[in-house]
């Protein structure tokens, strides 16, 4: 389009000497201050200025734009965005999880190997660190690559500060909408790793929405434990908002086993969105001790929610203990 072109020639004419004045006249042209042509102008900003840039969009208060400039930027000069990361000022301390993914995903488009060990030690700096850097270097290695090599990739990461787990499953999440079979076979060689639990509920709740039966007869095929238990539970919790009857059906054919627990586990916690007393039957019907608690809380949490007054009048012959009923009530 003529507007794609002329934003084209617009880049392609910037230089070092008169990109501030190309921002100034681009930033009067821009409705939209998050649109894909104000973030990609900042890219090529923050590439070509590096600090000035950072800079200047730090000024501006727009997160978006100055996380382009910083993956830009760390393009070229990761050093330079490493350590401005390391002294961001008190107003920029809120962003720092978002810029440092945005550090290691501009380093990933020269050498992914440096941009994932970059990744790995940013990591450490806590779990909002951890969760931003995993979601974007994963998103980014399946821009560059494609998802099934990011699959490869992601295999190859530690399992230090959960960056492996919480890379996995935004993989597992476009893997399994494009091709759930194909993601069931990658996941389901890891799928007794806790770590992998998110990524089998990912291609376990992708393959339901295409084919239920075929994603119910995988999971159960899977190795008990927490990925199995986990997408299980999302599956039925999905069931229980599509198709509850069939969703029950399913769950009374079952004998009862880890498997079923799992099942009850997410179609109570679903039916308690609506009708938390229907919940709490099904929750005391779960065999393992912990898993019905779990259970038990949540529908008693929203019972407390949408009927406080019968709620309050059933509480105290419940049987949750006293530390528990001030815990839900102290969560109203």
């Amino acid at each position: 389009t003529a507007r794609n072109l002329a934003f084209h020639q617009l880049l392609v004419a910037m230089t070092p000497e008169n990109v501030i004045e190309m921002r100034e006249r681009f930033t009067e042209l821009v409705t939209e201050t998050d649109s894909p042509e104000w973030i990609d102008f900042h890219y090529a900003f923050g590439a070509m200025s590096g600090r000035e840039a950072f800079d200047i969009a730090a000024q501006d208060g727009n997160t978006k734009a100055l996380q382009a400039v910083m993956s830009g930027w760390a393009s070229n000069d990761p050093s330079g965005t490493l350590a401005v990361l390391d002294q961001l000022p008190p107003n920029l301390k809120d962003a720092g999880s978002a810029l440092a993914a945005s550090l290691v995903t501009g380093m990933a488009t020269e050498d992914l190997q440096v941009a994932t060990d970059m990744a790995q030690r940013l990591a450490a700096r806590g779990k909002y660190y951890s969760w931003s850097i995993s979601r974007g270097l994963a998103e980014q290695v399946i821009l560059m690559q494609g998802v099934e090599s990011a699959a490869i990739w992601s295999e190859s990461l530690s399992d230090d500060n959960g960056m492996k787990g919480r890379a996995m499953s935004w993989i597992a999440n476009s893997f399994g909408k494009k091709d759930p079979q194909a993601a069931a076979a990658w996941v389901e060689k890891i799928a007794d790793q806790d770590y992998a639990a998110e990524a089998v509920e990912e291609v376990g709740e992708a393959w339901f929405r295409k084919d239920k039966a075929a994603s119910l007869s995988w999971l159960e095929s899977l190795p008990d434990g927490k990925g199995r238990a986990a997408g299980v539970f999302m599956v039925m919790f999905r069931w229980q908002e599509t198709d509850p009857k069939a969703a029950t059906k399913y769950i009374t054919e079952r004998p009862d086993s880890p498997n079923r627990d799992s099942a009850i586990y997410g179609f109570a916690n679903r039916t308690s969105l609506n009708d938390p007393v229907t919940a709490i039957e099904w929750a005391e019907s779960i065999s393992d001790p912990a898993i019905r608690q779990k259970a038990l809380n949540y529908a008693a949490y929203q019972y407390l929610r949408k009927n406080p007054t019968e709620a309050l009048d059933w509480l105290p012959g419940s049987g949750f203990s006293q530390e528990m009923q001030q815990e839900l009530l102290g969560q109203r």
